[in-house]
């Protein structure tokens, strides 16, 4: 059901109650139900719960478009646009806050539905892509199984492949090839500084040399998962 079907079913089923109840969040709800602050506290800590997973994402897609348009660090970009929603916070209050949710949400509904809509039409004619979508997920595995030994996707296969042999010959040379690795980014690192390249490029080899593993274990563990994903 996801993230915006529970909201919607919260705002439809339990949000009449909230406001018959005269209470504004689900723990004030359960305090004046139950009675007493451990119903409140129970309701506060499964909304945090809850909530952490996608507040996490939320600042991590901060860091990443405030990285990528400003020229920032990541871990920079971070706080900016934290500073940026707290500063919004404390100036407009709780009234800011909820405008900035609906029109988030329209913002995303809009952008979820028009594509949908818009490739619906374009593959089927019909711009309901509910109405079509068994149909179509028939026709996907019939293009599957054409492309299958279509040159384009051997040659893929066979990057693929290329790439987990190049990580089973790193794990093999452990630890010399851990060292070569940070020897590479270092140098690469150097030469952009040299001849004056943009400085999110250098920040992003930064960022790749701190992510290395620390030693051959670490290394070995890294490169097997990358081995087998590839």
């Amino acid at each position: 059901m996801g993230w915006t079907g529970g909201y919607v079913l919260v705002a439809l089923l339990l949000a009449p109650y909230l406001r018959r109840f005269g209470q504004y969040t689900i723990p004030d709800f359960l305090a004046a139900r139950y009675g007493g602050n451990q119903a409140r506290l129970v309701g506060v800590l499964a909304t945090i719960l809850a909530s952490f997973v996608y507040v996490v994402a939320q600042i991590y897609g901060v860091g990443l478009i405030t990285s990528r348009f400003v020229g920032l660090q990541f871990e920079i970009g971070v706080f900016v646009g934290l500073a940026g929603i707290l500063v919004c916070s404390f100036l407009g209050g709780m009234r800011a806050v909820t405008w900035t949710q609906v029109a988030q949400y329209a913002i995303l509904i809009v952008a979820y539905l028009v594509p949908v809509t818009i490739l619906s039409y374009q593959v089927t004619g019909i711009p309901l892509a509910q109405l079509t979508y068994g149909r179509v997920l028939q026709q996907v595995q019939v293009l599957e199984e054409r492309i299958f030994d279509e040159p384009a996707e051997v040659e893929a296969r066979r990057l693929f492949r290329e790439r987990a042999d190049a990580y089973h010959d790193r794990i093999l040379t452990l630890p010399e090839s851990l060292e070569e690795e940070r020897r590479d980014l270092a140098a690469r690192i150097n030469t952009l500084k040299n001849d004056n390249a943009q400085m999110r490029e250098v920040v992003a080899l930064e960022r790749q040399r701190r992510e290395l593993p620390r030693n051959s274990e670490d290394a070995r563990s890294y490169w097997e998962t990358q081995m087998h994903q590839a």
